[in-house]
């Protein structure tokens, strides 16, 4: 007999990897101590992948996140990771993404299954872009977006697309033109959301509005603290 009260998971979350081809500025992929921990550059083993695929069929799993922190695409046998995933009907697919690279259309017609993406980008600016995440050019950006569209089209089925700007002082003058940029390319929402510092070094991160508001009010405005509040 089907024990109903038993506990159900109704989505799950897979880090494909612990990699990123980007070291944003704001980003835990950024910061030397975290990135000395053994976990955070290793590749999930594709036979876990496997099992993990399995268990979301025997327990009706119907939303899957294919990311977790890394750049899933920057995994050289990615595609054969996600397919699974992507090719089952009864499967909702989410993934986070740079796009920072230019992608074949072979990854493009991949993307084109998932049922929903998160590019990440905080500008539409050239050189903001440059100066928050790395090596990115937001030309790329933007240049796959496009493709992206265009095979979307041409196979029937095109993902929900958001683009996740990280907001902080630098930036903040920066939305209008950016919500204007990704309405040019066709993106579906444009979501904002306040940059967290995840430090080692951070140990008195505030876990209260008011204790975030006596920080902001106390801080230096030279310090490396004062620069996240915006």
């Amino acid at each position: 007999m089907k024990d109903l009260l038993q506990p159900r998971p109704l989505s799950v979350s897979i880090g494909i990897t612990t990699k990123c081809n980007l070291r944003c500025s704001y980003c835990h992929k950024a910061d030397p101590v975290l990135e000395e921990r053994p976990v955070a550059n290793m590749d999930m083993d594709a036979e876990t992948i496997r099992k993990l695929y399995r268990y979301c069929k025997d327990h009706n799993v119907r939303r899957v996140t294919l990311s977790t922190g890394g750049e899933t695409t920057f995994r050289s046998d990615w595609i054969a990771c996600v397919t699974p995933f992507v090719e089952d009907p009864d499967i909702h697919t989410f993934m986070v993404t740079n796009f920072a690279r230019v992608l074949s259309d072979e990854e493009l017609s991949v993307l084109a299954r998932f049922d929903a993406l998160q590019v990440s980008f905080d500008s539409a600016d050239l050189e903001m872009v440059r100066a928050l995440r790395s090596k990115a050019d937001l030309r790329t950006i933007g240049y796959n977006i496009s493709r992206l569209k265009q095979r979307g089209r041409e196979i029937g089925r095109t993902p929900d697309l958001q683009v996740n700007c990280t907001l902080c002082r630098s930036n903040i003058d920066h939305v209008g033109k950016l919500a204007g940029y990704c309405l040019q390319l066709g993106v579906d929402t444009l979501l904002i959301t306040e940059e967290m510092v995840i430090r080692e070094g951070f140990n008195d991160q505030p876990d209260t509005v008011d204790k975030l508001n006596a920080m902001a009010r106390t801080a230096d405005p030279n310090s490396a603290t004062a620069q996240f509040f915006i």
